[in-house]
Formats: structure tokens, sequence, C-alpha cells
């Protein structure tokens, strides 16, 4: 027995036909012909155990088992995906098309309580070149915005949508359902630069004044614009002639700026950081309010080095030659009144500069973010 277990089996083994059972229809199978008696007994008595796992003939083929899918289960994308391109074909936003070269995904995301009909553009963006227009400085819209009386407050309804797509490149936004294929007549979420050029024609819209006379004869103007290019308003999203209100991210009153309280929300409800990338979450959050904060890099140089400290507490050493710190101010009589708070920490080449040489690195970064109030 050990010798015939020893032989060397050849790279293609023999075979022989095993019929299964004994009876009128021929349900053979093929096993090693090289096995021990044993052996062999076992793997035939398997086999027919699970005889009804092969399929003789057509006879045997009963079709495979629905997925696992619970009986009261209702397919909820699905139907808000027909009832999204309804409303989309109703409103002439889309248009259904048979034969195309390009096809991108649909998706269907969840936001707000709502779903949303999104398509993947992944390679559509690849083929895309990246605006190079530069919006405009956001810190000099807001301090222009700040300190008048009057303030209304106004957003696109459904900015995106508003945008028409050139006719030469509609067929390019094509996306396939389970249905058919539509293509976009209008701007869809996900292609590059949308975000930018919803922002600088149809995002956030603001008019302030400082009499209530001058207030309607400015929102008149802006109407006239809106009604002349036929661009609507969200009724939802809109605020006028209040005294404060959010812009660009910023709270802004006729007081002046403020921080935007979601921001700060964001903060307090995060949980304490455990780990480095948590450390870096958090300081993400902590450097969007910058302009708010004095020596802001110090506070934050203080977290970074929090994750890369060693176990062995060491003592701090001075950051006066790692950071650099400028304030705005505004004097008025014997008071000061910060306007603006910048801190940088400095990095590779520059932790090389020798005192006067940060001085001055410190007078340039104030002066290029500065430029505008002077």
């Amino acid at each position: 027995m050990d010798e015939e277990r020893s032989k060397k089996p050849k790279l293609v083994e023999h075979t022989e036909t095993l019929q299964l059972f004994y009876d009128d229809e021929q349900r053979n199978i093929k096993i090693s012909s090289i096995l021990l008696p044993e052996e062999n007994d076992t793997l035939v008595q398997f086999l027919k155990a699970y005889s009804d796992v092969f399929a003789w003939s057509a006879a045997d083929m009963l079709g495979i088992d629905l997925l696992n899918v619970l009986p009261e289960a209702k397919l909820v994308k699905k139907k808000n995906m027909r009832q999204e391109v309804t409303k989309l074909l109703s409103t002439g936003f889309i248009r259904e098309v048979e034969y195309l070269d390009w096809v991108s995904n649909m998706v269907m995301v969840k936001k707000n309580g709502k779903w949303r009909m999104c398509i993947d553009s992944t390679n559509l963006n690849k083929a895309c070149s990246k605006d190079s227009f530069p919006l405009p400085s956001i810190d000099r819209l807001v301090d222009a915005s700040a300190g008048h009386k009057f303030m209304s407050f106004m957003d696109a309804f459904l900015g995106y949508n508003q945008i028409l797509f050139d006719q030469d490149d509609q067929e390019k936004i094509t996306f396939i359902t389970n249905e058919r294929l539509f293509y976009y007549r209008v701007m869809p979420f996900g292609l590059k630069n949308i975000g930018h050029g919803l922002e600088i024609f149809v995002g956030d819209m603001l008019v302030k004044s400082a009499t209530m006379e001058e207030h309607m004869r400015n929102l008149s103007e802006v109407f006239v614009v809106l009604r002349t290019y036929n661009m609507k308003l969200n009724p939802e999203k809109c605020a006028f002639s209040v005294r404060a209100g959010r812009f660009l991210s910023f709270m802004i009153s006729e007081m002046g700026i403020e921080v935007n309280p979601k921001k700060i929300h964001s903060i307090l409800e995060m949980p304490p950081p455990q780990t480095i990338i948590d450390i870096r979450h958090l300081t993400g959050k902590i450097v969007a309010l910058n302009r708010f904060i004095s020596r802001m890099a110090d506070k934050c140089l203080y977290l970074q080095d929090g994750g890369q400290m060693p176990s062995i507490l060491q003592s701090p050493d001075d950051l006066f030659f790692e950071t650099i710190a400028v304030v705005l101010v505004k004097t008025e009589g014997v008071r000061q009144f910060p306007i603006y708070y910048i801190s940088k920490v400095l990095q590779n080449d520059e932790l090389r500069y020798s005192k006067i040489e940060k001085f001055i690195f410190a007078l340039i970064v104030a002066t290029r973010k500065l430029r505008p109030y002077f």
C-alpha cells in the first residue's frame, strides 16, 4: 500500500467513469483512477450525498435561487430614480436618447432626507481641462458687505439646473438608468469646474444698503437683471432687508464680521482626538477660524507637535522662531479693535532665516494678505 502511495503521479492523472446510481438514467461522473480503496469509497459516498448539485439534463435545471431579500423589502432607490427622471423630463432638464458612444453611470445619493440623482462623470472629468480663472477674494467681498444696515440674501433655485449646457456638448452628459438613456440639457452635479461656475454666477447673492430707500432701488436693479435672464430664486433660502445673515461662510451684520456658529458647533461636537488623523481633522477645523483667533499658528503648532510628542514629557521650546503672527487693528481714541489676524507656521527653509529675515518675511506675508485694506 505504501509502495502504491509513493508512486509518482503523472502530470495528467488517469480517470475512470463512475455511475453514481444504477437506474435507467445514465448519471455518470469522472473520478481519479489511482485512489486507494478507502479513499474511493469516501469520495463516492460524498458525491452520492450531493448528487443534487449536478445536472445531467435540462430537466435538472431548476433555476438559481432568488437573492436573499426580505419579502417586505422595497426598491426605494429605483422608485425614487424613476420619480426623479420623470421630474427632470417634465421640466426639460434632460432628454431621452437611444444610441451614443459615451455613457456615464448613475447613482442615487441621499442628502437632507431626500434622494438626489447624480452621475458618475469620472471619465468625462479626465477629458476636461480645469478653469484657470481665479475666484474673487472672499475676504474682500466679506469686508465690503459688513457694516450695512439693510441686507438681502438670495440664492438661486436649483442653481445647477439654471445653467444651460452648450448644445454640442449635451450628449456628453448621457447617463444610463434601469430603463433608458438620457442626457442633460443643463448643468448636473459632479462635473469639473461646476462648483466654481455656480459660485461665480448663481451662488450666494447679497444686496446691501445704508438706507431703506437705497436698498429698494438696489433690489429693483437686481430683480430687473434676474427677470431679463430668466434666473429664478429659491424663496426658502432668501431673506430680504435683514440686519444680519450668513454670506460666504461668515456671519455679517451692521456691527461687523463674526464667526459662523456652525463652524464652532462642528468643533464642539467633535469627540476628543485619539489619533494623529483626529488631530489633523481638529486642526483643519480650527484653521478655518484663522481670521478670528490671535496667534493661530502657535496654537495649531502645539496640536501638531502633540501627535508626534514622545512618551517622556519635555520642556516646551520657544515658538517665537517657528511661527509669525500679525494683527490689523483699527484705533478709535485710546482703544484698538482687531480687524484681521494672520498667522503662519514656518516651513523648511523658512525656519533657517535669521531674526531680521523672519521679521521681513512676516511683513511680506502681511502686506500680501492685507493689501486690499490700504
